[in-house]
């Protein structure tokens, strides 16, 4: 985790040569209350690098939900928010770009080599200094807590495929009525009643009509509020009005998508 210059070279100063006094100095002035340690062999602790190396991640792959806020740009300076409302500003077009990307692709994750691709042709002679520009960033966003990293990659599916597929611990999770789930990623997740009445049937054998008329009859029989917990709401829409039918089900596709709930199609 990053810290403020100034204090680690107070620490520092306190602590001299000695690792494990400048890790119980830091976990005294920085509030720390969970010690974190890596156990490694006698004979390879003199190689340890404690300053974290961008190249060291560059093979690994990528997760965040940032997204450009193109009505928010002060100058040159690009601005980068989260759905929690977390917002980053940089002067690197380039960087801001890359970090797009994976806002797109999220929750899905993205290689370096995917990150450069997307950023268009790049001039032979520039290719070095704009993949350590990105990769840099991204090291800045993971210590930030704002990018995710993993050896291997997750695939995700999308909420307009013909017929969604949500993954079978979410589908049985459905069926047993429960308040959570886990998705793809393996975080909990929290299912309103929308999403819950409908991942018994996304087994990728029903279209968005068939899920739609799923909901209908739920709300007709009285065993569905699709307004309870959602952000959907038309008081003038009739239980039986298929274009609200629809709605609820993109909402409750979103929902699924940005969850990692959705498998991606065969």
């Amino acid at each position: 985790e990053e810290a403020d210059p100034g204090l680690n070279r107070l620490i520092r100063a306190m602590s001299g040569p000695d690792v494990k006094m400048f890790e119980q100095y830091y976990d005294l002035l920085q509030g720390r209350q969970f010690r974190k340690t890596l156990l490694v062999r006698q004979d390879r602790a003199a190689s340890i690098q404690r300053t974290p190396q961008a190249m060291r991640i560059a093979g690994l792959h990528f997760a965040a939900n940032l997204r450009l806020a193109p009505d928010r740009k002060n100058g040159d300076a690009l601005t980068l928010v989260n759905p929690a409302g977390i917002t980053i500003t940089t002067n690197d077009p380039v960087a801001a770009k890359a970090l797009d990307q994976l806002g797109i692709a999220y929750p899905a994750t993205r290689t370096l080599p995917q990150l450069l691709e997307s950023l268009g042709d790049i001039p032979a002679p520039h290719k070095t200094a704009v993949a350590d520009r990105v990769i840099h960033t991204l090291l800045r966003m993971v210590m930030a807590g704002l990018c995710s990293i993993s050896t291997l990659p997750l695939r995700v599916g999308r909420a307009n495929e013909p017929r969604p597929r949500a993954w079978c611990i979410a589908r049985q999770d459905g069926k047993d009525g429960s308040a959570w789930t886990t998705n793809l990623c393996h975080l909990p997740i929290r299912l309103d009643p929308l999403t819950r009445a409908l991942l018994p049937m996304m087994d990728g054998q029903h279209d968005r009509d068939r899920l739609a008329a799923r909901l209908t009859a739920l709300v007709e029989a009285g065993t569905l509020d699709p307004n309870a917990e959602t952000a959907v709401s038309d008081a003038s829409a009739t239980p039986a009005d298929t274009a609200q039918a629809m709605k609820w089900v993109d909402h409750a596709l979103r929902q699924m998508e940005s969850g990692g709930l959705l498998e991606p199609a065969a």
